[in-house]
Formats: structure tokens, C-alpha cells, sequence
């Protein structure tokens, strides 16, 4: 019972992460001022309404941190994965295949994020 909840709160939580990220894409100058030079607990104490993104400051926090900082574009595919892995272990079908379907998400995650960099380069 105790992985089913957790697996429920992971459903919800890659729903509201997939929000953030791509509200990231479109009120990022807006979130990026704010989110630059703080940390997350100072990012907690500002009023939620100075970020533009639909998900909060949270989200705002974590599309600066999984879009800018770390991955890229292809951070979409992190919210996709947990999805899977909370919908296959609280509906228990096993024809989801979310542990092969991570791995390649990940290589290509990974390849693309190196690639986007090197063509795109240090454009800011």
C-alpha cells in the first residue's frame, strides 16, 4: 500500500514537473532573473506570484535547474519517465516497459544535450 501512494505522489509530482518545464520554455527571461543567483531555500521564502511560470517559484526553481543548468530540452523526458514508473507500479502492468523505455531516454537525453552544446555553444 505504502509503494502505491508513493507511486501516486510520484504521478502527481512528474504532472506538475512537465508543467514547469514547459511553462519554463515561455516565461523563462521573467524566471531566470529571479532564479540565477538564489539558492532553493531562499527561492521558497519569495512570494509566489514574482515567478511567471504557471507551476509557481518551485517550478520556476526546477525548469533554471533541470532546463538551463543541466540538461536541456531533453529534461522533458525526466517528467515522462517518472510517469511511467508511478502508472506501472500503481496499476501493475508489466507491459509497461518504463525501465527499458528510461534507459534509451536517457542516451539520447544525454547525446542530445552534449550535441545541442557543442553546435549551439555559450550563446548568452
Amino acid at each position: 500500500k505504502a509503494r502505491k501512494v508513493a507511486a501516486l505522489f510520484l504521478c502527481f509530482f512528474s504532472m506538475y514537473l512537465m508543467v514547469a518545464l514547459i511553462s519554463f520554455m515561455f516565461s523563462w527571461e521573467k524566471d531566470q532573473n529571479i532564479a540565477i543567483n538564489l539558492s532553493f531555500s531562499d527561492f521558497i521564502s519569495i512570494h509566489p506570484e514574482v515567478a511567471e511560470n504557471f507551476s509557481g517559484a518551485i517550478g520556476a526553481w526546477f525548469g533554471h535547474l533541470l532546463i538551463y543548468k543541466w540538461f536541456g530540452i531533453s529534461s522533458l523526458v525526466i517528467p515522462v519517465i517518472l510517469f511511467l514508473f508511478a502508472l506501472k507500479t500503481i496499476l501493475g502492468i508489466e507491459k509497461i516497459k518504463a525501465g527499458k523505455f528510461a534507459r534509451y531516454s536517457f542516451f539520447i537525453g544525454l547525446w542530445l544535450s552534449v550535441f545541442l552544446g557543442m553546435l549551439l555553444g555559450k550563446s548568452y
